[in-house]
């Protein structure tokens, strides 16, 4: 029975972490053990602990200064990839440890560090194999490159990115995203003479989603449902707002919830997260940013707004956005063509997880 590692990074509810638990998931069709570990808890509770406190006051209190230095240490493409030797002092003999202890045959990296140490441990456990499972949509300079046995790719540009960075191509296969099989399914939306706004982002207590729902304006025309996750503080602000066209929704477990209210409505109105974006995509709902977080988010917009997949509602605070939306969803010429866009970039994808899975359990 094969022996599987998923190491996301830190506790908060990430990408990372949801990609991880999508591929346990997967993997349950298989026979094969998994554990999915945190090398930062793993190499110090308590460090993991402050670090996370640190890094969500950071990017609350002083998004620029996290953006410029996210940007210089994981963002400058250079030929050469950089040595991070004081990441290797801290997490080496962690990644050694976890390694010998387990045994894997097959680690999956859905964060760059623990991609970073394994790329340079690859060649004393040539047997395993590695792969990175990227959570956005570009590259950032941490990960590890060319000691990797397989690469997951959200897109047909990271594809692109990987292989002039040496990669070769058939170790490169564009999934997507992994996001939960449930989002596969399609489930029937009830017919409503108003739209329906999802709007997302609030979970973790930082960014602007407070200032954004209080600059909306609703005029009836459209009944927004705000995710909280387990933000309580602001599900009881919205509640406590009593406004008949915005209601709080509070943490929704069950996926197929989720998939069910995705298809209830008319658009989401969220930050680029890829988890977020890729499950939108794959149920066709027209995606409007309204923040980006400093660093991952900021360049994920960027990519998205370029392929159109994404439209931009960062002014929000300048703009009507209830006529801004009705004016985009009572057009059909920009519905069809967003689609459009929306269905070019999932045709890119060359593999589905599942394929992909069944060939690594099997031939590994």
């Amino acid at each position: 029975m094969k022996r599987v590692l998923l190491m996301p990074f830190l506790h908060i509810p990430t990408g990372h972490h949801h990609v991880a638990d999508t591929i346990i998931n997967e993997l349950q069709d298989f026979p094969c053990q998994t554990k999915k570990i945190d090398i930062f808890s793993y190499r110090s509770n308590v460090l993991e602990s402050i670090s996370t406190f640190i890094y969500l006051k950071w990017i609350q209190s002083f998004p620029k200064s996290y953006s410029f230095v996210y940007r210089r240490m994981a963002c400058r493409k250079t030929e050469n990839r950089k040595n991070y030797k004081l990441y290797e002092m801290f997490y080496l003999q962690a990644m050694k440890d976890i390694i010998e202890h387990h045994a894997p045959h097959i680690v999956f990296c859905t964060h760059a560090l623990p991609s970073y140490m394994l790329n340079k441990m690859k060649h004393q456990y040539p047997s395993m194999k590695i792969v990175n499972v990227y959570t956005d949509y570009f590259v950032n300079e941490i990960w590890g490159i060319h000691k990797i046995d397989f690469h997951l790719a959200p897109c047909m540009e990271v594809k692109k990115d990987l292989i002039s960075l040496g990669v070769q191509e058939e170790k490169i296969y564009v999934t997507g995203i992994p996001i939960h099989r449930t989002y596969f399914h399609k489930s029937v939306s009830s017919p409503s003479f108003y739209h329906r706004v999802l709007i997302m982002g609030g979970t973790l207590g930082v960014g602007n989603i407070k200032k954004f729902i209080q600059h909306l304006k609703p005029k009836g025309r459209i009944k927004y449902f705000v995710l909280c996750g387990r933000n309580q503080a602001l599900y009881k602000y919205i509640h406590n707002l009593h406004n008949p066209y915005i209601t709080p929704l509070p943490f929704i477990r069950e996926k197929s919830a989720m998939n069910d209210l995705y298809t209830s409505v008319s658009a989401v109105i969220t930050k680029p997260g890829g988890v977020t974006i890729s499950e939108c995509i794959e149920k066709r709902v027209p995606i409007f940013v309204f923040d980006t977080l400093p660093g991952q988010e900021e360049i994920n917009f960027q990519k998205l707004k370029k392929e159109g997949i994404v439209v931009p509602l960062t002014n929000w605070n300048m703009i009507d956005v209830e006529n801004e939306l009705l004016k985009f969803l009572n057009n059909e010429m920009v519905l069809k063509q967003y689609q459009e866009k929306l269905n070019e970039f999932q045709s890119s994808r060359s593999h589905n997880l599942k394929d992909f899975l069944d060939m690594v359990m099997n031939g590994c």
